[in-house]
């Protein structure tokens, strides 16, 4: 029997997904999604999540949904909820409030994970490097509250809540305190009352890494991206994939790769990781490593990070979708479908190949 599966997204048109709409599926990755889904032998649902009452009435016209595989961020109705680090914790308690299990990162966790204050503190209290921070609000006297703090220019200043780079750019880089009051009235005539984060600025590599799984847990191969990538925008991280000849895969035989494994799996377990998250990680001029972002909902598309992270180990985009979902499933206490197994299987191996490699070289 194969699995009901209830796919939530957030989409629209392509000349939409700007600005506050910049974080939503575009039509061409739910596509994608909708048949990797149907690739791995299970029946699926397609909702497009505008508002509350919208998801429920949805949910209330199907029945036996096994699991919600929900990449939403939040609600189109109430694009607030996209990049104010609520939406999505607020959709995952609508879903779950009509007894349907959600994939990815818990309610918990995902408050953590898209409010970036929230994760940098509950890192920090983990022993995890983080850079130095303050925060801002609207109508804060920006001067003060950067004295009060102990760190110095050059700063990085960016949106607290929300992911997918909405809101950086290369001005995001501030080398004084005119520099720094102009890019947060940006911010904000951009976004309206949000919370900003300035932080050190990290002159140095910048790592992604992707883990897998719950209490045991996968790091994929690791990308260090090209020292002249000082800023990655939502702009440039959708044209990355043509630069991927540029990028350098760590695996276990490099020692930088111990360093990372080790900061993303104890990330992961500080922000109460599941099924799928991705870390940035960034070095100091002295190749000290912080962490600058834990993702909960990390993009998934042919041509994301994280695909080609899969694809270093012979995993197609199909069987890592459907490896998160038989994850899901499991970790939900629910048995995936015999088709869903059948389609994974090979994927699996290779995982747990790797995943050998990995615990024979520690």
């Amino acid at each position: 029997m194969k699995n009901r599966i209830l796919f939530v997204y957030n989409s629209v048109p392509i000349e939409e997904r700007t600005g506050i709409y910049g974080e939503c599926a575009s039509v061409k990755t739910v596509n994608q999604l909708h048949q990797a889904l149907l690739a791995g032998g299970n029946e699926v649902f397609l909702l497009n999540a505008r508002s509350p009452v919208q998801v429920i009435e949805e949910i209330s016209k199907l029945e036996n949904i096994d699991l919600a595989f929900v990449i939403a961020e939040g609600f189109l109705d109430e694009p607030d909820t996209l990049y104010d680090g609520s939406g999505s914790q607020k959709i995952r308690a609508v879903i779950q409030s009509q007894g349907i299990p959600t994939s990815h990162t818990g309610i918990h966790g995902m408050e953590v994970c898209r409010n970036k204050d929230h994760t940098y503190e509950t890192l920090r209290m983990r022993g995890i490097k983080v850079p130095g921070f303050f925060t801002i609000q609207m109508g804060d006297d920006i001067e003060s509250m950067y004295a009060a703090s102990s760190i110095e220019f050059p700063l990085f200043i960016k949106p607290a809540g929300g992911g997918n780079s909405v809101g950086i750019s290369i001005n995001s880089i501030v080398d004084d305190m005119d520099q720094l009051r102009t890019q947060a009235i940006s911010l904000f005539e951009e976004l309206g009352d949000v919370t900003l984060i300035a932080e050190t600025y990290l002159s140095g590599q910048e790592f992604t890494i992707g883990i897998m799984g719950g209490i045991v847990k996968t790091v994929l191969p690791i990308i260090a991206f090209p020292m002249h990538y000082r800023v990655r925008s939502h702009a440039s991280k959708g044209k990355e994939y043509k630069d991927r000849e540029q990028f350098q895969i760590l695996t276990s035989e490099d020692s930088r790769y111990w360093q990372l494994y080790d900061i993303a799996t104890a990330s992961f377990d500080a922000v109460e990781g599941r099924d799928i998250i991705r870390l940035e990680v960034r070095e100091d001029a002295n190749k000290e490593l912080y962490v600058i972002d834990v993702n909960g909902t990390p993009s998934l598309s042919e041509s994301a990070s994280l695909t080609y992270m899969a694809e270093y180990l012979d995993i197609s985009f199909k069987e890592l979708i459907n490896v998160i979902i038989s994850g899901s499933l499991k970790d939900h206490g629910i048995k995936p479908s015999i088709l869903t197994e059948e389609f994974i299987d090979q994927a699996k191996i290779k995982l747990r190949a790797y995943g050998r490699i990995v615990n024979e070289a520690v």
